[in-house]
């Protein structure tokens, strides 16, 4: 059964900028440590850190929460699955939140088009 659906759209120049700003502390602050690892290496940065904000916040969106206590932004990683399919890791907070909410699995997905990355997230919860 769904329990609830998340969208969101990133637009690359406004993260470039804040990228430029705050090169060191926005990645911090932004991505969990194994992204910050995947952020280090990625061919294109701005484009890898759009997709994990809207992936992020499409997961708040899909939850009803936003991303505070227990989903802080460092406690949910976007990391890739198998075939290269986006999946999520949560921290061991995020997951209890999750098991007391019911939630089975959190499905996303992650596009990139032009000056955009734009995520979906469908949270489904397990049947009562």
């Amino acid at each position: 059964m769904i329990f609830g659906v998340g969208c969101d759209v990133v637009a690359l120049p406004r993260v470039a900028r804040l990228l430029g700003a705050y090169p060191h502390k926005l990645p911090r602050r932004l991505l969990g440590k194994s992204e910050r690892a995947l952020f280090a290496k990625a061919a294109k940065p701005c484009e890898f850190l759009a997709g994990r904000v809207a992936a992020k916040e499409a997961l708040a969106k899909a939850l009803g929460l936003g991303m505070r206590a227990p989903l802080h932004w460092q406690r949910v990683a976007v990391e890739r699955g198998e075939g290269g399919k986006p999946v999520f890791v949560f921290d061991s907070a995020a997951r209890a939140y999750l098991a007391k909410q019911k939630i089975a699995a959190c499905h996303l997905s992650i596009s990139h088009d032009g000056d955009y990355a734009a995520a979906t997230v469908i949270a489904e919860c397990q049947n009562p």
